[in-house]
């Protein structure tokens, strides 16, 4: 038995263009963006980094745009945290994640990713679905491997 949800996603695979199915992609995004920045700010993920912001602009323009900086390699690191356990389940030849044992450890790390990617991008304002489109876009045109790249 297929779920309402699958059903719904088939009934609109079907129904919509694909232009339309992209700027559906994009609102999916944008909310997805919303409910990763939420929930990180819920579990208190950002007071920290919100209070160096805070102190930050109360001294100087310049320190606050260096604090800005920090935080945001901050969250890069935190990515590639996220990308190091995906590879570490796949040198494990991906056995089920811990905390969702119906998934792959590496399917689940790739998510944690994602979910990073996403707080991030909320926090910054980034319209995300828009940039992953015309990101999209951009590499459909750039030809096999970017140019010929060897990897």
């Amino acid at each position: 038995m297929t779920s309402p949800s699958l059903q719904l996603i088939a009934q609109l695979r079907a129904e919509l263009t694909p232009s339309e199915r992209s700027v559906a992609a994009a609102l999916f995004f944008d909310d997805l963006v919303r409910r990763c920045h939420s929930a990180a700010q819920a579990n208190g993920w950002w007071e920290h980094r919100d209070k160096i912001i805070e102190l930050a602009k109360a001294h100087s323009p310049e320190l606050a745009r260096a604090a800005q900086a920090l935080i945001t390699i901050a969250n890069a690191g935190l990515i590639c945290s996220e990308a190091g356990e995906l590879m570490d389940y796949a040198r494990k030849d991906s056995p089920p994640d811990d905390h969702l044992p119906d998934y792959p450890g590496d399917a689940v790390e790739a998510a944690d990713v994602i979910i990073r990617a996403l707080d991030m991008s909320g926090k910054k304002g980034w319209p995300m679905g828009q940039i992953i489109l015309a990101k999209l876009e951009c590499n459909e045109r750039r030809g096999k491997r970017h140019g010929g790249k060897a990897a």
